[in-house]
């Protein structure tokens, strides 16, 4: 109007029906297949070829193309015996123009924890393509790793002389035959105090010197039972190098220490050789002695931490040292205080 008066209508309008039709997907998937749809490429590749036990290689996916790249489900790698896989980092590229495009970067931290020419297998991953209407299976190299003995081995790796033990079912123990004469003097009285002390001082001496043997024996013999009752002794020989490396300002050797303690603690515990030694595993035995899952999340969250800081960048990771220093120490002595007498 003239005045500048304007009036509000409301007005309900409705758009055209939008049918879409939604084809199934073909039958005869690829075990591997796990629902991308699109156009992808895949590169593969590893940081390092050589590595010594316990330093960590970092396994890289870079997946990239056009299709729906956030719901893409990320590959998992077969690891063989004796290497242990952490949660992967993720970095998503994505392009929501109106093609979606972009990549996924998936990495994965593996530590090897035994030595030996190991490798990891082909990664496979399987998308439908839908211009082609067929499946395709993209597949990574075959990664050759030669892992050397590193420092810091040898508590889980203690030796012993095959002479000295032999195997008797499952489990080891001394073979020990020792023959030895008792004579009877002549013409002793045996009214004299001293000819009973005589007699009996020697046969209580040979007696407890026999009970000392036979319980060295079975310890050197059982190699699990000497392994479980080093635990505690060799993750504060650990604990104590990783306060020097803190205290000398050496951030690379006292993280180095801390995950050792933890783990040397665990391993010999919970009765685990080496080459079989997972966290997921070591977690698992520990709900079988009725730890708490209060304390096994703790468990996992210094492991975690532990692990992380070792490859870490220092200068990051250095404020953290004598926080993470405490929560190992906690960590381990309430272990000890729930599985400490319990094989």
């Amino acid at each position: 109007s003239f005045f500048g008066r304007t009036e509000t209508i409301e007005f309900l309008a409705k758009s055209n029906t939008v049918k879409i039709q939604v084809d199934p997907l073909p039958s005869g998937a690829p075990a591997s297949f796990t629902g991308a749809v699109g156009n992808f490429s895949m590169k593969a590749e590893i940081d390092k070829q050589n590595v010594a036990t316990n330093e960590s290689l970092r396994l890289r996916l870079n997946i990239s193309g056009t299709g729906n790249i956030k719901l893409l489900n990320i590959p998992q790698p077969q690891l063989p015996s004796g290497f242990e896989k952490y949660e992967p980092k993720v970095i998503e590229n994505i392009n929501n123009g109106s093609i979606v495009s972009g990549q996924k970067i998936i990495d994965y931290l593996i530590i090897p924890r035994t030595a030996g020419v190991k490798e990891i297998p082909s990664i496979e991953f399987t998308y439908f393509n839908p211009s082609t209407r067929k499946y395709v299976t993209l597949k990574s190299e075959v990664f050759k790793i030669n892992v050397r003995k590193g420092a810091g081995d040898e508590f889980a790796n203690q030796s012993f002389n095959k002479e000295d033990v032999k195997l008797l079912s499952e489990d080891i123990r001394y073979i020990k035959l020792k023959d030895f004469n008792l004579e009877l003097k002549p013409e002793i009285s045996l009214i004299k105090t001293w000819f009973w002390f005589a007699v009996f001082a020697p046969m209580f001496i040979l007696a407890s010197a026999l009970i000392y043997k036979q319980r060295q024996d079975k310890l050197s013999g059982n190699i699990q039972l000497m392994k479980f009752q080093k635990a505690e002794k060799e993750a504060r020989k650990r604990l104590k190098l990783a306060k020097a490396a803190l205290d000398s300002k050496q951030t690379s050797d006292f993280y180095n220490e801390l995950s050792l303690a933890l783990f040397g603690y665990l391993e010999n515990k919970l009765t685990i050789q080496k080459s079989e030694f997972t966290l997921d595993l070591a977690i698992e035995k520990l709900r079988m002695r009725n730890v708490s899952e209060e304390l096994i999340e703790k468990v996992k969250l210094v492991a975690d931490k532990c692990e992380y800081a070792r490859f870490a960048p220092q200068v990051e990771m250095q404020a953290q040292a004598n926080d993470l220093y405490e929560e190992t120490v906690k960590v381990i002595v309430e272990l000890d205080s729930k599985i400490g007498g319990k094989k």
